[in-house]
């Protein structure tokens, strides 16, 4: 049933040949993939007059056709509208092929290829995870560090934030869009995930109230109120159990309450966070995982550029999550500390960026076993520092 319809005559766009060599964007942007889970995942599509926009899936390209239509939301500002199709019901650590299909003025068209993801599966053995920090909008670092970033190495990626670097709304938001079509194509994320932690930078500008728009994670909603808004997560892959936190603005106890920071939002927005912390370690998460790894972008620890203040309000709490791990962001300078050698009660990661002279990536791969995190370097690829866990 596939190969008939794959047989009608639909224009293809093939968006990275549009876009090459040019800042000017297609008027379809590739899908991407966001909000993986052992029975779902969403997919986004972002484009301009598109209409009739539905996603062809199955588990196999000849069988199985399924058809789900989206709904979609025009961007305020912008001549973008955002399509999102979540598709559920499937099945733990299972292969699935997709196709967005619409109709552009009087034409029937199509994404120009059929993609494809797996789901996540709590079962598995193993875990490869690739993890960006601060690229700033400068995807020349991000495609220096993919020369070093092979396929297998990941399964999803994540960015710790300030990927979006003060998002504005200028010129129709073109260098979001630009930037987010950069990432789809560098990181593969029309078949593997791109799952962000929003940072700092995120949080400001004339189009940060609007990014949740283009995210798509377990507790976020575009339409929650600025400072209610829910960009902390958790999610099982495998061997590894993520706790995601927004640390918000890098506001500290010497920040005027006047400033553009806005203390006295991000305080109440990380004390809203500890309560959702709070009701979370009830339910035990992570029990039976082999491994914890925490998730943000300002580093709670192991930086002159820590977050005091989400440190002071999530460290209780923490403490009894006790995570294997830290990732984080925002210094710019990498950094690694493990315990007893530090005041860190656990191991910290920190990336760097947003140079090329600066830029990093972090390459996590776990089994039952084995945490492993190797450091490397845009500017040539060497391994600058490693960390390692065993059972």
């Amino acid at each position: 049933m596939f190969a008939a319809l794959a047989a009608l005559c639909f224009v293809f766009r093939d968006v990275a040949a549009a876009e090459a060599g040019t800042n000017a964007l297609p008027a379809v942007l590739s899908p991407y993939l966001q909000n993986p889970t052992a029975d779902g995942m969403t997919i986004c599509f972002v484009a301009q007059g598109a209409e009739q926009v539905r996603v062809i899936w199955g588990m196999e390209i000849q069988s199985s056709v399924r058809e789900l239509p989206g709904k979609g939301v025009a961007i305020a500002g912008t001549p973008w509208t955002i399509w999102k199709m979540r598709l559920t019901n499937l099945k733990p650590g299972t292969a699935y092929h997709y196709q967005v299909r619409y109709r552009l003025g009087k034409e029937e068209a199509a994404t120009p290829r059929w993609n494809h993801f797996r789901t996540l599966d709590t079962e598995a053995g193993t875990l490869r995870v690739a993890a960006f920090n601060d690229i700033h909008n400068r995807d020349a670092t991000l495609a220096a560090l993919m020369q070093y970033v092979k396929p297998e190495d990941f399964e999803f990626s994540l960015l710790l934030g300030d990927c979006f670097a003060d998002p504005s709304a200028t010129n129709g938001a073109h260098e979001v869009f630009r930037t987010l079509q950069a990432y789809i194509r560098l990181l593969d994320g029309a078949n593997k995930p791109i799952i962000l932690v929003r940072g700092n930078h995120e949080t400001r500008s004339s189009f940060s109230h609007q990014l949740a728009n283009l995210f798509d994670l377990p507790n976020l909603s575009a339409t929650q109120k600025w400072g209610e808004d829910q960009w902390q997560f958790t999610m099982q892959a495998g061997p590894v159990y993520f706790l995601a936190m927004d640390t918000g603005e890098d506001d500290d106890a010497t920040t005027a309450v006047n400033s553009y920071k806005n203390p006295k939002l991000w305080q109440a927005y990380r004390q809203r966070e500890a309560e959702w912390l709070k009701n979370l370690l009830a339910t035990q998460p992570g029990k039976d995982v082999a491994w914890k790894v925490f998730l943000s972008h300002i580093p709670l620890y192991n930086s002159p550029y820590v977050s005091e203040r989400a440190r002071q309000c999530w460290e209780p709490l923490l403490r009894e999550f006790n995570p294997n791990l830290m990732l984080a962001g925002h210094d710019h300078t990498w950094r690694k500390t493990v315990p007893p050698t530090t005041k860190a009660p656990w191991p910290v990661l920190v990336g760097g960026g947003p140079s090329l002279n600066e830029g990093t990536v972090m390459l996590l791969s776990a089994d039952e076993k084995a945490l492993r995190v190797r450091l490397l370097a845009a500017k040539d690829g060497r391994v600058l520092t490693e960390f390692s866990s065993g059972k």
